[in-house]
């Protein structure tokens, strides 16, 4: 059976904030000290490739699982995060009617599933859902049966959304998992494939940080 261990890269100063992250962002110091505890789960585990999001808070993630694990990786874009319109980015995810963060999620929302629509120079829900189904593709493609990813939070909701709902998710529905499934930085989500589809094992595993 193949399985994937989902890795969500460690804490950054916008997870804090709540804000869109600048795609070139790096770990805070807790985010730090939470991938060298994930790295040390991960020792236990038996993976015989590891993917990792081209972005560099996901990199920093797989270098300290490296560290712990002598594994290589692979880069790639498939895995990376939705890329958010350019003026937001910096921006607090926020409630206030008048912000443009708030007008942009209303406008998302009520225009998910047309394709040709764009707020600005976003990836929109269907190059978003359309790029999560060819990274689940190419995952079922590889010859390993047990594959270590490391990603991001929306990456993650988003895939949730199709894989339990056996790929019958539009944009529209997959953007409501971005605010009904919570996740913890560094957290383990597991997925199996049973030879018709993809199955959640594991959702945000993050027993490693228990005291």
């Amino acid at each position: 059976m193949k399985r994937v261990y989902f890795v969500r890269h460690g804490e950054t100063a916008s997870n804090v904030n709540r804000s869109w992250q600048d795609p070139t962002e790096i770990l805070n110091e807790k985010g730090q000290e939470q991938v060298t505890v994930v790295a040390k789960r991960i020792k236990s585990l038996t993976f015989d490739k590891m993917i990792v999001s081209t972005l560099p808070r996901a990199v920093q993630t797989a270098e300290a699982i490296v560290l712990e694990n002598n594994m290589k990786y692979e880069l790639s874009d498939l895995f990376r995060e939705i890329k958010p319109p350019t003026s937001l980015i910096g921006a607090v995810h926020t409630d206030d009617e008048e912000s443009l963060m708030n007008k942009f999620k209303i406008a998302r929302a009520e225009f998910a599933d047309d394709e040709a629509w764009r707020f600005e120079d976003e990836e929109n829900g269907t190059d978003f859902l359309n790029r999560i189904k060819k990274s689940l593709q190419y995952l079922r493609d590889l010859p390993e049966e047990n594959i270590l990813v490391v990603t991001h939070g929306g990456y993650l909701r988003c895939c949730l959304g199709l894989v339990i709902t056996a790929g019958d998710c539009t944009a529209r529905d997959m953007y409501k998992f971005t605010t009904t499934a919570k996740m913890t930085n560094a957290g383990i989500t597991v997925i199996e494939w049973n030879d018709s589809n993809w199955v959640l094992n594991t959702w945000n595993d993050q027993a490693h940080f228990a005291e």
